[in-house]
């Protein structure tokens, strides 16, 4: 019997063993969450009390979703007011029974931002996971040519989107000039011992 072979391979089986091993997620709890009825285009948030499951920090948590094979990257938020509580959201859309997640002890995983503010040349928009929510125009607007100017604008919400999509305000009605989008006409206003129409 060759016993240096022998020994070199259980050596190196013995090393990929310890590489291998600290690179797998140590499982720490596996929630449950039993749906009633499909969740119809609303996600279902849920709330564990984080402190009766483990006493490992928060910013060494992971949370997956188990569906068969695949292990999706739940976002999560903690609020710590005496307790922990960890949040999380079922997805919209989810099927009725049970939805299996699991918190592990991980390298953080990458998650992409849920929500992006992106500015750009008189407006920022606000977005969801890659959908428009609504656009800030901080910039002035000015009504379409051949209208007086004193309906210009700015400081106002316009487009704002539903959550298919559609757009939800508008601006430029050709009977209501001065309405722009989603905006906040302080008519009946006491300002320096007068009352003003801002």
């Amino acid at each position: 019997m060759d016993y240096i072979k022998l020994f070199k391979s259980f050596f190196f089986m013995a090393f990929v063993l310890l590489i291998t091993l600290p690179a797998e997620a140590q499982k720490i709890a596996v929630l449950m969450v039993n749906l009633d009825g499909k969740t119809e285009n609303i996600a279902v948030p849920v709330s564990v009390d984080l402190d009766k499951i483990t006493t490992i920090p928060d910013s060494a948590i992971n949370l997956f979703e188990i569906a068969g094979n695949k292990r999706n990257v739940i976002p999560f938020q903690i609020e710590n007011k005496g307790r922990r509580f960890l949040f999380f959201l079922v997805k919209a859309n989810a099927n009725p029974g049970k939805h299996r997640y699991e918190l592990v002890k991980a390298r953080t995983p990458e998650v992409k931002e849920a929500i992006q503010i992106v500015k750009d040349s008189g407006y920022v928009t606000i977005t969801a996971n890659h959908k428009n929510l609504l656009r800030y125009n901080y910039k002035t607007v000015y009504p379409p040519a051949g209208v007086d100017t004193v309906f210009k604008r700015s400081g106002f919400i316009h487009p704002l989107w539903s959550p298919k999509g559609q757009r939800l305000t508008r601006i430029g009605a050709p009977d209501h000039y001065h309405h722009f989008g989603l905006w906040d006409p302080w008519t009946h206003t006491y300002f320096e011992g007068d009352t003003v129409d801002f």
